[in-house]
């Protein structure tokens, strides 16, 4: 009877203890839940959402920074999606923090995916670097390693140009006191001085101002695509969209054969 008790009794735990957990568990992710459906249905996550879609990356990216900006604590998704735009970019250390961030703030039972993006953004930087040290770090442990040291290197080698940069400033002005100059002889030959010639001045040239260039919208196009045509990078479409603010409400709505103006380089 004693046996059949005690029995009884432990098959009570175990059921409380199982349902406790699942209670837990369902909490947790109707919390979670209930934070990813307010991001998303917030305003500037759905337009970034859209110029994703429409491949306007850099303005994608820019609505999902406004979410961030609103509410840090909650925007989980807006940091997902910047840090695996910015790794798209080829911006490993931006995609490293932004993935972090996103890591810190979503309740994931397993975080590999994510471990694994990171440590793809940081060798993509390692096989960049001359000498091609990816091929001989592949492993993840030795990555970390080595993206340390690529890091503390590049900043041991700025400070040394800073300390370079003001030993030069320190003796161009020790050369331009009068007290370091070697002394004058005490005999001193005056020479009658000659008079001087006429200068005659002429007029400096007027500066030349760059011509502002046009630009005719072709199929396909974004202001992130234009500006990458003139500037080598799609990071002044900013500047375009406010050139043209008198023929473009809104950097999105493209039309083809519109004619835009191109701000001076």
């Amino acid at each position: 009877m004693k046996l059949f008790i005690f029995l009884l009794w432990t098959f009570a735990a175990i059921a409380l203890g199982m349902s406790l957990k699942d209670w837990l568990n369902s909490y947790g992710h109707s919390r979670e839940d209930s934070v990813n459906f307010r991001e998303k249905e917030d305003p500037d996550y759905k337009q970034g959402l859209e110029f994703l879609n429409s491949g306007n990356i850099e303005l994608a990216i820019n609505s999902f920074e406004k979410v961030i900006e609103k509410n840090p604590d909650d925007a989980i998704e807006s940091y997902l999606q910047i840090g695996t735009l910015k790794k798209r970019q080829h911006e490993p250390f931006e995609a490293v923090a932004y993935l972090n961030k996103y890591l810190r703030r979503a309740n994931l039972n397993d975080t590999t995916l994510i471990e694994d993006m990171i440590n793809g953004a940081k060798e993509d930087y390692l096989s960049t670097l001359p000498g091609r040290p990816y091929e001989t770090y592949k492993l993840s442990e030795t990555v970390e390693k080595k993206y340390k040291e690529v890091r503390e290197e590049n900043d041991s080698l700025k400070r040394r140009l800073a300390l370079a940069d003001a030993r030069i400033k320190e003796l161009e002005s020790y050369a331009a006191t009068p007290s370091a100059r070697p002394p004058v002889s005490s005999v001193t030959v005056v020479k009658p001085t000659p008079t001087p010639a006429p200068v005659v001045t002429q007029p400096e040239p007027a500066p030349q101002t760059e011509e502002v260039k046009t630009y005719i919208v072709q199929a396909g196009d974004t202001l992130g695509k234009i500006s990458r045509k003139f500037y080598g990078t799609s990071g002044r479409w900013q500047e375009i969209y406010n050139y043209n603010r008198d023929v473009l409400s809104d950097p999105a709505k493209l039309k083809l054969g519109m004619e835009l103006k191109i701000p001076p380089r």
